[in-house]
């Protein structure tokens, strides 16, 4: 049936007068670099598909000779295979051959990180028009950089294709290159020692829209926003995504870096939710939710009437917020002069953005690489105490006196005020504000502070009656009367500490990896002997996590302390579990009762009770576990295993991470005399 169907192929293609011909696009090339360790995308086309009778295609790489992949036929002649890639190296070859002994091979290809780097002019500028551009060019020629940069061009309608190509790294690239690109890629290259890849669509002038599939800023009403056709740059929603972005999905990539927002300052009210939708949509086009690294604007007179520089940056820093795998670097201090809207220290701007992905997306442990972002405002008497997500090392003011600082009372009139940092708080009054409501930082168009981690990277700009974010949670008047305090109220991580990276702070909850790779535990920085413990959870399909027991912070929790199951046990892919592993249930000791947990997807309540030996477990107002862990486990413990720990007087708190994706928010506790 084989040598038919090819019999088929090759007389169609006989009759029609076409010689068959594999087509592939130009971000497949000489000098590419290809995801490593991962399952990368190839695709293209042949001339000669029929319905019926198609040629076969393989793809093989020599970095796994022996491991050749055959495509598949999708529609009018397309085809798309996924193959294994190994670990960083080259230089390999890519071969993609037809059963009409037709072969297209791609050398000089190396396996590395490969990296999206979008935006405009910011982006854009090139390694020869700004600061350390000498330095460079001598180190160019030693660093295992490939750069693959897209000509500036629009189009209606979505496009397959671009006229663009793969370029190794050296000075005279470096004439052409991005250079917040090429300094993220070098400062990867030096800290992972692997060959890395930057693909760059950026244009000048542009809006977020432009950049965005026209079909989701049409379909949202809010995003609908008038654009300005008068200058010399594209204005048309989804016209660069057409021609830029979509002729590169769904080339495999470790994630994305994006220096834009000048354009958007004059329309800044949905700049959150705008880039919320563009980046949800690059990443349906790619198939894969990869993380998405931004820089805020810098400082630059924009003359703006109503402060609307300062409202862009607070919107970026929302994207971040209500977009999960996101993050955004500050580069505030990078700046000389506040009428070039083109800060020259680019070489900073991009070894931050690869401090935050060594940190977030490579796990490396940094001592900080996310800026530090206003928290919650607080008052105590005539003062406003503000505390700060993301401290790192401490915070610190570079002079003697704390700059860009306003406070205001409930007349909403601003004054100059005073402010003092300590453990990490800022402490803001004025003797013309005797009851403060609220407080600005650097919440202009020019300003650059002075409050700084000790590592050195700047507090962002911000005001504390910003709209949008998440509000707080707060105890109630009951928990306040009892003796609760809030662990997590949706602004910080203040009182945690372990696992930041998987466990982190989405829409006022605390997020677990979305990727479902979280195997790390996340503690309270406090440890506890007997208390009751609320929170709140959201659980995905098959989600399984548990909360340690007065626990340390090594080891497995579930025997060298006690853990209480957090499990989506209802899934079929629980059936045979133990009794003693269900939601609930002290880990193999002491059962949970079946019964009381909401469907996927809604918020669940529960409270742990630990007394003594004896612990309790309340699911949403129902009592689902009542039981003494000494009496439980006199004669063995029902799973046959030894728990030395299941007795320990006190210990930490603690989230423990099986691979699963799932949510907490509200936590608080209270401590039992």
């Amino acid at each position: 049936m084989k040598r038919l169907n090819l019999f088929l192929v090759l007389t169609c293609c006989m009759l029609a007068g076409v010689q068959g011909s594999i087509n592939m696009p130009a971000v497949f090339g000489d000098n590419m670099v290809l995801q490593r360790q991962s399952e990368v995308n190839v695709w293209g086309s042949h001339t000669c598909y029929r319905k019926h009778a198609s040629p076969e295609i393989r793809v093989t790489g020599s970095w796994a000779p022996l491991d050749t992949v055959v495509a598949e036929f999708t529609r009018d002649g397309h085809w798309k295979a996924k193959i294994r890639t190994g670990a960083a190296g080259g230089p390999y070859t890519l071969k993609i051959f037809s059963s009409l002994d037709e072969t297209v091979e791609y050398k000089n290809v190396m396996l590395g990180e490969v990296w999206l780097c979008s935006g405009q002019s910011n982006m854009e500028w090139r390694v020869n028009a700004v600061k350390y551009n000498g330095e460079v060019a001598e180190a160019a020629k030693q660093l295992e950089v490939r750069v693959f940069t897209l000509p500036l061009i629009g189009a209606e309608y979505p496009q397959n294709d671009c006229d663009a190509s793969w370029e190794e790294c050296s000075p005279k690239m470096l004439e052409s290159v991005s250079a917040v690109a090429y300094f993220f890629a070098r400062h990867l290259k030096e800290a992972l020692g692997v060959p890395v890849g930057i693909i760059v669509p950026a244009w000048g002038g542009t809006g977020f829209e432009v950049w965005t599939p026209k079909e989701l800023i049409y379909g949202n009403p809010s995003l609908k926003a008038p654009f300005d056709a008068s200058q010399s740059w594209p204005a048309d929603a989804g016209c660069l995504y057409n021609a830029m972005i979509h002729p590169l999905a769904p080339f495999s990539m470790a994630g994305a870096i994006w220096y834009q927002g000048e354009a958007n300052v004059g329309r800044y009210q949905t700049y959150a939710e705008g880039m919320k939708t563009m980046i949800t949509g690059w990443r349906k086009s790619f198939g894969k939710e990869f993380p998405f690294y931004q820089v805020q604007i810098a400082p630059f007179r924009y003359n703006t009437q109503h402060n609307e520089a300062a409202l862009l940056r607070e919107q970026q820093e929302l994207a971040t917020v209500i977009t999960p795998k996101t993050g955004m670097v500050v580069v505030s201090d990078l700046v000389e002069n506040v009428d070039d809207i083109h800060p020259t220290d680019k070489l900073n701007v991009g070894k931050r953005l690869a401090s935050l992905a060594l940190g977030d997306t490579y796990r490396q442990p940094l001592a900080e690489y996310r800026n530090p972002t206003f928290g919650k405002l607080t008052v105590e008497k005539n003062k406003a105490i503000v505390s700060f997500n993301n401290t790192g090392t401490g915070l610190i003011c570079r002079d003697k006196k704390v700059e860009g600082l306003k406070i205001a009372g409930a007349d909403g009139v601003y004054h100059d005020a005073d402010g003092t940092v300590r453990n990490d708080r800022l402490t803001v009054s004025s003797p013309h504000v005797k009851e403060p409501v609220s407080v600005t930082y650097c919440f202009d168009d020019t300003s650059f502070g002075n409050l700084f981690t000790k590592g050195g990277l700047p507090v962002a700009p911000f005001r504390s009656d910003r709209t949008g974010f998440p509000e707080a949670y707060e105890l109630s008047a009951q928990e306040r009367k009892e003796g609760f305090k809030m662990l997590f109220d949706g602004t910080n991580m203040d009182c945690w500490t372990g696992n930041t990276t998987d466990y982190r702070i989405v829409d006022g909850c605390i997020d677990v990896d979305a990727s479902g790779t979280a195997v790390g535990n996340l503690y309270t920085k406090d440890e506890y002997a007997d208390f009751a413990f609320r929170f709140e959870f959201q659980l995905t399909p098959a989600a399984n996590n548990g909360v340690g027991i007065r626990a340390p912070m090594e080891g497995d929790n579930a025997y060298n302390a006690m853990e209480i199951q957090i499990l989506d046990c209802e899934n079929p892919e629980y059936d045979r579990i133990a009794p003693y592993q269900h939601h609930g249930s002290v880990y193999g000791v002491i059962p949970a009762g079946h019964g009381g947990m909401k469907p996927v997807g809604e918020w669940n309540e529960e409270e742990i009770y630990a007394g003594g030996d004896q612990i309790r477990v309340t699911l949403n107002e129902a009592v689902i576990l009542d039981g003494n862990i000494r009496e439980a486990s006199k004669n063995g413990t029902p799973d046959g295993n030894g728990h030395p720990g299941l007795l320990n007087k006190s210990g930490h708190i603690g989230f423990l991470g099986h691979g699963s994706p799932l949510k907490f928010r509200n936590i608080r506790i209270k401590t039992l005399k």
